[in-house]
Order: structure tokens, then sequence, then C-alpha cells
């Protein structure tokens, strides 16, 4: 049976807290932090043709 696929990536952001969800910027310095990203690689997502003719 003849098969399809595709890939695709993927980037999510880390909700397991506050600061990594949403970040925090530094008034005095202007530097930020958090707004961590996890990223995944390559996802093969496979699925069946139908082998109508």
């Amino acid at each position: 049976m003849p098969h399809t696929g595709s890939w695709r990536l993927e980037q999510r952001p880390v909700r397991e807290s506050v600061l990594s969800y949403t970040g925090l910027c530094d008034l005095y310095t202007g530097k930020t932090w958090g707004q961590v990203s996890k990223r995944a690689g390559l996802r093969p997502k496979v699925g069946r043709r139908s082998a109508r003719a």
C-alpha cells in the first residue's frame, strides 16, 4: 500500500512557570529574560493513501 508523508517543525512556549512563559524585562538595564521556547525537531506525519482505482 502506498503511503504519504510530510514533515513539520514546531516551536512552542514553555508554560511551566510564569517567568518561562511571559518573561520579564529589567527596567533599569533593559535586559530581558524568560520567554523560553521548546523546539521539536522534524516530526514525521505518516498516513495511508487509499488504493482505489
